[in-house]
């Protein structure tokens, strides 16, 4: 203390002269009184003081203005909208409306002139607004964070909180300073959905940043409930080390191999256990290595999965590298040649199930590239060598063998064999915690945050355990308790046939029927991809000109059978589209049937040749100027789509619908031509099967894409992919030396990519060592003699000797199976883990440690767009 107050003496003035506040000058007085009461009674039990005031103070006159305090009437409305989530703004509107109305308590009886207090909201009122606030939640935010959350989780604390330290399995201070801090968050609601929805079953994974305004790092997990609904299970907090200039660079495969290890351990000593050990059969991440490595660490046999989305996103990235620059200066021909040749192979290796036939369809597409290459033509030329270079970088890096299951329809199908579940029950992508972060950040957590300020560690860890968990499992509960209830009551009213869900209509508000826009749907145009290349699509030559009409066999009809299940789809140059579908005929927008035509017409003729709308509005344009322009002719000249009222459950039959007439005439019209009227002012945007989706649209569209089961023939349920299409058998489940092969085929490759980029800088910085041999030594130069001298210690684990533990391009046995774990090279035993430091349910550290600040570094941290190809 003594230390403290001689530094305090030695510090600089403050540059800021003292000025003094109080009403009145001061005059020497020393009048004051001293009271003492009972607060339970009321009653005074002591004056003491000295009350007689000097002349120059009963003469003295106020010189400023008082501090005149906020009635507290207002001080209650406005905490309890800050309890409410409300905004400053809606604060201060509320208050303007009730001084107005004049319906604070005691505003209608004072007297103005005699009032010692105010009803008018100050902007400067709000910081002790706040204060009150969070000191309701037990939150005093005087202290630091790291404090605060000490004092509740120590039970020998006078602020130790009993019903947060039940939401918190392990809680590790940071006393030193290469510590890191780690909170972990489990509410009993949250443990008991760990082993009813994840134990046995399917775990998402995955870290965001950003929540709070210390370096911290959040790695939630997830479960997915029986309405597909995701839920989470557990909020991992830790630490980014010291001297990390970016957040989400603070972590590796121990840090979070030790976080699940906890989890685990503690899961399995609860008395929910009982006596069984907490096992996923299953986890999804994205194409983070360190996630991966750490889940297979844990559980040594888990299924891992890679998510679709960040699969597509690489390639995306990748393609776009190697084609897309290079495509602005080529013709559109060779642009829509590429990108469908393109989109079908993706789409494609997607869904193959055999490793050989993943590895032929991109030997397919390099031999007819090359031949393309070898004509010579300068516009092709440039295209083929940044697809043929892309074809290398998919083969190289996507298709060794224990990568290629990690994203393939063979992964799902051996996962759902494991699970026991349909394939189409095994998860894709990670969209329910990508959603779940979204709406975190966004919703949850930005209603209690001040002017948009990010909240401090104590006060998010108090909203999560609090606020956002306990709603978020009423939410749920309240979901559950609806379905429950329409599935018990309304049965009764159909005679015990269950009753499928009513889907929403989305129609043109000036028509009766629907129309066709094309809003971006990343899995749509996927699944017209594979319409397109599956042949379903037929063209059906026709007298009506400009207009091109379709057929597109159902998904799960025998083609075979002569009047197999169809839809009929038209195509009009102004935008116009129709189809007999039930997606279509109940909901509008554009089918994926619709969009397998686009991709055909767009083929064909180039983009410029028609005008796709993309929102509700504009396709309501598109049909107003054509039912303007052709007057009573309109579904003469342009096919009018069927009445939904007429055909609820669509059109499937091999027959000519009603809608569409054939003209008269001796001549079939067999190719388009542009149909200049009526007049479009400006063209709308065409390109949309190449646009990724947002993550939200694609966690709706996921649920609710496809046809009914019962609007096929014969009752068929819709297309998924499935195993049963090519082999007799469904697949092994993945082992755990293909998992652990995966892992360290992706560190490989990200390492190799990793050191060509900084080889160059390297050389660089060792050319100007040489140059400089007079450098004095600072920070950054022993920070960066330790980080090389930490790489030099671990290279032997990346030894070039090292390389092939997984073959490049190894191909299953010729009936599909997976391979002997033999025909795989071992790969190296796992790193021995890090001695943890543990604290369990009822254990703490002792409060007389000194707890440091949890990010030395005041640097704000950014989320950086990802770019990676890996």
């Amino acid at each position: 203390m003594q230390d403290k107050k001689a530094a305090l003496n030695q510090s600089a003035p403050s540059k800021t002269n003292w000025t003094r506040t109080a009403p009145y000058d001061f005059t020497g007085c020393l009048a004051h009184a001293d009271i003492t009461f009972n607060q339970d009674t009321g009653h005074v039990s002591r004056i003491v003081g000295i009350l007689q005031h000097n002349n120059a103070c009963a003469e003295a006159a106020m010189k400023r203005l008082p501090a005149i305090p906020l009635h507290r009437h207002v001080i209650e409305i406005a905490l309890r909208q800050l309890k409410d989530g409300a905004s400053i703004t809606a604060i201060q509107q509320q208050n303007i409306d009730m001084f107005t109305a004049r319906a604070y308590r005691d505003q209608a009886t004072t007297d103005p002139l005699r009032a010692n207090y105010r009803f008018q909201l100050l902007s400067s009122d709000f910081r002790a607004l706040y204060r009150a606030h969070h000191r309701s939640h037990s939150i005093d935010i005087r202290k630091t964070p790291e404090k605060n959350i000490h004092s509740w989780l120590d039970p020998q604390s006078s602020g130790y909180r009993a019903d947060f330290r039940r939401s918190v399995y392990q809680y590790v201070p940071r006393t030193a300073t290469n510590d890191r801090f780690k909170l972990c968050i489990c509410t009993p609601e949250m443990e008991q959905a760990a082993w009813t929805y994840v134990h046995g079953g399917q775990l998402i994974l995955d870290g965001t940043f950003g929540l709070c305004s210390s370096r911290i790092l959040v790695w939630i997990a997830m479960g997915i409930n029986a309405d597909r609904k995701g839920v989470p299970v557990a909020f991992m907090m830790f630490s980014a080390p010291s001297g990390s200039k970016a957040t989400h660079a603070g972590y590796n495969t121990a840090v979070i191999t030790e976080l699940l290890q906890d989890w685990k351990d503690w899961l399995e000593g609860r008395p929910l256990a009982n006596g069984r050990l907490f096992i996923p059969l299953s986890a999804i991440t994205d194409t983070d290595p360190k996630e991966r490595g750490a889940l297979i660490i844990v559980w040594t046999a888990i299924l891992l999965l890679l998510c679709l989305f960040h699969v597509r996103q690489c390639w995306k990235n990748k393609r776009h590298a190697l084609i897309e620059t290079v495509a602005g200066e080529v013709t559109t021909y060779w642009k829509m040649r590429s990108a469908y040749r393109i989109g079908i192979l993706e789409a494609s290796l997607l869904a193959t199930t055999s490793h050989n036939d993943a590895l032929q369809l991109i030997t397919s597409e390099r031999t007819a590239f090359t031949a393309t290459l070898l004509t010579r033509n300068p516009d092709s030329a440039r295209i083929c060598e940044g697809v043929l270079k892309y074809l290398d970088y998919l083969e190289a890096t996507w298709m060794p063998l224990p990568i290629w299951r990690s994203w393939s329809a063979f992964g799902r199908a051996a996962a759902a064999e494991v699970l026991g579940v349909p394939i189409n029950q095994v998860l894709t992508t990670t969209n329910h915690l990508e959603s779940f972060n979204g709406k975190l950040k966004h919703k949850e957590i930005a209603s209690a945050q001040h002017s948009k300020r990010r909240l401090r560690i104590d006060v998010l860890c108090n909203h999560l355990v609090t606020v956002v968990l306990p709603r978020l499992f009423a939410r749920l509960r309240l979901a559950s308790h609806l379905s429950q209830w329409m599935q018990e009551r309304f049965p009764l009213g159909s005679d015990g046939t269950p009753l499928a869900p009513a889907r929403r209509r989305l129609v043109s508000t000036t028509s009766a029927t629907p129309v066709a826009w094309f809003p971006p749907n990343d899995l749509r145009d996927v699944r017209a991809i594979d319409a397109v290349q599956t042949e379903r699509l037929t063209i059906i030559n026709n007298l009506r000109p400009f207009e091109v009409w379709a057929t597109c066999v159902a998904s799960a009809a025998d083609r075979s059978d002569p009047e197999h299940a169809r839809y009929w789809l038209t195509l009009h140059p102004t935008g116009s589209a129709t189809c007999t579908c039930p997606d279509w005929m109940t909901r509008g927008q554009a089918c994926k049937h619709l969009r397998a035509l686009v991709i055909h017409v767009k083929f064909r003729l180039g983009p410029s040749m028609y005008a796709l709308p993309t929102t509700l509005e504009e396709a309501e344009a598109v049909y107003n100027k054509n039912t303007a322009w052709y007057g009573e002719r309109y579904g003469q000249d342009i096919t009018a789509a069927l009445c939904p009222r007429t055909f609820p459950q669509g059109y499937h039959l091999a027959q000519f619908p009603p809608n569409m007439q054939v003209c008269e005439g001796t001549d079939a019209v067999t190719d388009v031509a542009p149909l200049p009227l009526p007049d479009i002012e400006s063209p709308l945007p065409t390109d949309t099967l190449a646009t990724e989706a947002d993550l939200a649209a694609l966690a709706d569209d996921d649920q609710d894409e496809g046809e009914p089961p019962d609007t096929i023939a014969g009752g068929v349920a819709p297309d998924t992919p499935s195993w049963q299409d090519s082999d007799p058998a469904p697949p092994p489940p993945l082992n755990a030396e293909l998992n652990a092969a995966a892992v360290a085929t992706q560190i490989q490759q990200k390492f190799d990519h990793e050191v060509t980029v900084l080889l160059p800088r390297l050389h660089g910085i060792a050319t100007l060592l040489g140059d400089g041999p007079s450098l004095r030594a600072t920070q950054s130069s022993q920070d960066f003699g330790g980080v090389l001298r930490d790489i030099l210690a671990a290279l032997p684990a990346a030894d070039a000797s090292n390389s092939s533990v997984v073959p490049r391009t190894q191909a299953l046995a010729a009936d599909g199976t997976a391979m002997q774990p033999g025909d795989v090279d071992e790969p190296a035993a796992p790193r021995s883990q890090p001695k943890r430091k543990l604290a369990g349910a009822a254990t703490c550290e002792s409060k007389s440690q000194e707890v440091l600040p949890l990010s030395p570094e005041r640097k704000a941290s950014k989320r950086i767009k990802s770019y990676g190809t890996l």
